[in-house]
């Protein structure tokens, strides 16, 4: 499904920054706060999560994007881990303090399942493989 995607194509900082205040879906306005937030290193997973979620409000990023500086907390945060984790642990303990009740959803390769809940101990989440099926996520989006 995702891997029919295009891949990530280099562009300049001011196109990636310019793409990444338009992954504010919605009404497109900053300042507006997104109940989800979509993260994943790879841009054709994030996509996939994007269209999974079916989020009409969310805003998605890679875990080193400064998209997430600045904005309100979400509700939700769906978290991709995959490669060697760090991207995705370094995201979880900077952002976790400041996101206060949101709830956390990490989606990860089954393979990948009890790594990913020894990594992430500390961080009370909710973990599904990769990848989830749509309805389930919705329904833990709104659960």
């Amino acid at each position: 499904m995702a891997r029919d995607l295009p891949s990530y194509v280099s562009r300049s900082v001011r196109d990636v920054h310019d793409a990444a205040r338009s992954n504010l879906v919605s009404t497109g306005a900053l300042g507006v706060m997104a109940t989800v937030w979509i993260v994943h290193r790879d841009s054709a997973r994030r996509a996939a999560l994007l269209r999974l979620t079916a989020a009409a409000d969310a805003l998605a990023g890679a875990p080193g994007d400064r998209v997430f500086d600045g904005v309100e907390p979400p509700q939700v945060v769906v978290l991709g881990v995959g490669g060697d984790f760090e991207a995705e642990l370094e995201f979880a303990h900077r952002r976790s303090p400041r996101l206060g009740s949101a709830r956390w959803i990490l989606v990860c390769d089954s393979a990948d399942l009890v790594e990913t809940r020894r990594l992430f101990d500390t961080l009370p989440a909710e973990i599904l493989a990769w990848p989830p099926d749509a309805l389930t996520l919705r329904r833990r989006l709104v659960a």
